[in-house]
């Protein structure tokens, strides 16, 4: 998608639940011929996304602190995680990954696609000068 600097819209409205813009005659997308005339954010989606310095405060004091392992912690860290294909696991496994550094993942599917769902919810997965993967 190409956007011109100086795209300006040509209205925005706010509903009970969503923020809509109007563009006229649209934003050229990237298939040629093609535009977007409206863009809509639902007002929640908006909250969770905002990256003003008190909404990452908000975020960064939501998160739990980290914990230095203890014999105590050993209980929860080799109890770990139950992989599903809903993606139900996944605020679980962060949240452990966050506070212990280290998580057990119990039920992934030994594939390409298992690893890369899991690694898509910790982070950005990079392609190497090897591949994408991280076998052959």
């Amino acid at each position: 998608m190409d956007i011109p600097p100086n795209t300006k819209p040509v209205s925005v409205s706010v509903t009970s639940d969503s923020l809509l813009i109007d563009w006229g005659h649209g934003i050229m997308v990237a298939t040629p011929g093609e535009h977007i005339s409206q863009s809509k954010f639902s007002l929640e989606w908006l909250r969770a996304n905002c990256y003003s310095p008190h909404a990452r405060k908000q975020r960064l004091d939501a998160l739990p602190s980290a914990v230095l392992w203890s014999h105590d912690d050993k209980k929860n860290l080799t109890k770990g995680v139950r992989y599903s294909e809903d993606q139900g696991y996944a605020r679980d496994m962060l949240t452990i990954l966050g506070q212990y550094g280290a998580v057990l993942l119990h039920g992934v599917p030994p594939t390409y696609e298992g690893l890369n769902t899991v690694a898509g919810h910790i982070g950005h997965w990079r392609s190497t000068v090897w591949g994408s993967g991280t076998w052959d």
